[in-house]
């Protein structure tokens, strides 16, 4: 009897990678990353499937730590999100009190006779993307935002506060209704932060999970934290980028050898509006990176959340932008010694 001929195995080959800022807006580095991988150094066989996470840590980075070394070994033990993130906030909750973090996850598998899929389950505001090579970017994930949330976290005794124009989570501390202070948390999902989840949970870690085919027209996917995206428009299209150039050689001016930073702006050139703002930062005029403020502005101090949204005010408010200029001028130095200065010339 012939032997039946055996059904080759189907390998995909994947590409992934990582990237942090150089130099983070705080003392510490509260963010992390994971990937883990159930089909061998570089490829996923029949059955076998993959998992990428970027984790946003707050009040600490332990709470991250904890979740990038666990969590892909209990949702590859079978579980399902909704399981493996309740098991895993067990662990972060008992274990590190205080500390938090939110998550965005992919699981990918391939599976035998059928289409690949992919997994993306989230905490919190981390989020995910898919890049399509006929074009495009779709976002795969929805922040979970306290606004959002506001029936929920107030059946379970919580509350909404306006802090200096960011919506946080209000609790009071031990349950004490009259107590004239309120701990206050930006997140409304996320692991961890006991003193937010008793007696009622107030911040939950139920995830949000959606599933889709991967096809031929999806090119890469893009897992980010909030460092990444906070400031970018609101319909997250790339606008734009940052050149770093190097004078080489130049025989009427000093600035000969001395590298710059332009922000360039497709379809209108260098963004000089942009460049004001990197200047007035790097220099302490504007404090801040997400919520940034101009304390002494014409007119009282200014608070806007984002590059992108301070740019747009500094466009719709000439005199003010005018008056930032001035502010940063002194510190370009003779022969315009900062790395900015072409940009303003």
């Amino acid at each position: 009897m012939p032997r039946k001929k055996a059904k080759p195995t189907r390998i995909v080959k994947l590409d992934y990678g990582s990237a942090h800022t150089e130099k983070a807006r705080y003392a510490s580095r509260e963010d992390r990353h994971f990937s883990f991988n159930l089909g061998g150094a570089d490829d996923f066989r029949d059955g076998a499937f993959y998992l990428v996470g970027v984790i946003d840590g707050h009040r600490g980075a332990a709470c991250a730590e904890e979740v990038a070394r666990f969590l892909p070994s209990v949702i590859g033990s079978g579980s399902s999100f909704r399981d493996a993130f309740a098991r895993m906030d067990r662990v972060v909750r008992d274990e590190l009190s205080n500390n938090c973090c939110c998550v965005a996850t992919v699981k990918g598998v391939l599976l035998e006779d059928a289409q690949p899929t992919l997994d993306v389950a989230w905490l919190g505001d981390c989020r995910a993307f898919v890049a399509r090579r006929s074009g495009g970017v779709e976002r795969l994930t929805a922040d979970h935002s306290p606004e959002k949330e506001r029936e929920r976290i107030e059946a379970a005794g919580g509350m909404l506060v306006d802090d200096d124009g960011c919506v946080r989570v209000g609790v009071r501390p031990d349950d004490d209704d009259d107590a004239k202070t309120v701990d206050l948390l930006a997140a409304c999902r996320a692991f961890g932060d006991a003193d937010f989840k008793r007696p009622k949970p107030v911040v939950v870690a139920t995830p949000d999970v959606r599933t889709m085919q991967l096809d031929s027209d999806c090119e890469f996917i893009v897992l980010c934290t909030d460092g990444v995206y906070e400031g970018l428009p609101t319909d997250e299209r790339v606008v734009g980028g940052i050149i770093k150039a190097k004078t080489v050689k130049c025989k009427v001016s000093s600035s000969q050898g001395r590298e710059e930073i332009f922000y360039i702006r497709w379809g209108e050139g260098i963004d000089n509006v942009r460049t004001v703002i990197e200047i007035a930062k790097s220099h302490g005029i504007i404090k801040g990176s997400g919520w940034m403020t101009w304390a002494d502005a014409p007119g009282g101090p200014l608070k806007i959340q984002g590059s992108e949204k301070m740019r747009k005010h500094m466009l719709d408010n000439p005199d003010t932008f005018e008056a930032l200029k001035a502010k940063v001028m002194p510190f370009l130095g003779a022969g315009g010694a900062d790395q900015y200065a072409s940009a303003l010339s």
